[in-house]
């Protein structure tokens, strides 16, 4: 019986004992594992500043040639707002010329349009004179006759009535 309960814990002492070293070779293991591990995940973040730092790069890059497409986008387009704004400048130039132009042709064609009737006025003013003093009939002769001299036909459709 004691022999048994001996034999019983020698079988325990060895099972502890080979659950000591289990657990100490399992943590041995874990700590190599965890050392990997970190050594892995260290060279990962080197690899990711490199390749944030090569995207940054690029970045700048593209960043200055958009800025320099901008510049050459803008001036072009400043360069043909202004030949827009000069051209728009001159048509409006030229509108006002042709207005005065215009302006003045008809200011023309108004002071003419007046000084017609007050001619025909003046002539029969002075007609009007040379009758009332027959003596002065030269006066008579040198007044235009503004009467249109035009002879009518008679329209061969209308019968009369």
């Amino acid at each position: 019986v004691q022999q048994r309960k001996r034999l019983s814990e020698e079988k325990s002492n060895q099972r502890k004992i080979d659950i000591f070293m289990m657990d100490k070779e399992q943590k041995k293991i874990s700590k190599e594992m965890i050392e990997e591990m970190e050594e892995v995940l260290k060279e990962k973040k080197e690899e990711v500043k490199k390749v944030l730092k090569e995207k940054k790069e690029e970045l700048k890059k593209i960043t200055k040639e958009m800025d320099e497409v901008l510049k050459k986008v803008t001036k072009e387009m400043n360069e043909k707002l202004k030949e827009f704004e000069d051209t728009i400048q001159r048509a409006q130039e030229e509108l006002d010329r042709e207005l005065r132009d215009l302006s003045g042709d008809g200011v023309k064609k108004i002071t003419e349009a007046d000084e017609k009737p007050l001619e025909h006025a003046m002539s029969c003013l002075k007609l009007e004179e040379a009758l009332k003093d027959p003596a002065d009939a030269s006066a008579i002769a040198q007044v235009p006759n503004r009467r249109s001299k035009r002879v009518r036909k008679p329209n061969p459709i209308y019968k009369g009535p």
